[in-house]
């Protein structure tokens, strides 16, 4: 395709620029709004791309030691049930 555009076939200049150069060439224009939900699509996907390849590396072991967070919850915090110990002996009283 390309050796015909550079040899003078103007259908496949044409064709050649819309599918290398979309953005500029483009037969149908965005509007910034249709831009803006492309570029977040974009990013979004990239994004979901990251997380799944960081998933595989965790389940693959190939994060280091380092890399990998982990998460506690401390759900059952000692100073919450002593006061609520004593709010349960004021009641009986």
């Amino acid at each position: 395709m390309f050796k015909k555009a550079i040899d003078g076939n103007t259908t496949a200049m044409i064709f050649w620029l819309k599918n290398n150069y979309r953005e500029k060439y483009s037969d149908s224009q965005k509007t910034p709004l249709e831009e803006q939900l492309t570029e977040e699509q974009i990013r979004r996907a990239e994004a979901d791309a990251d997380v799944a390849r960081a998933k595989a590396d965790i389940l693959t072991g190939s994060a280091g030691s380092n890399e990998s967070t982990i998460i506690i919850d401390d759900i059952g915090d000692d100073s919450d049930d002593s006061e609520s110990e004593s709010d349960d002996k004021q009641d009986n009283n």
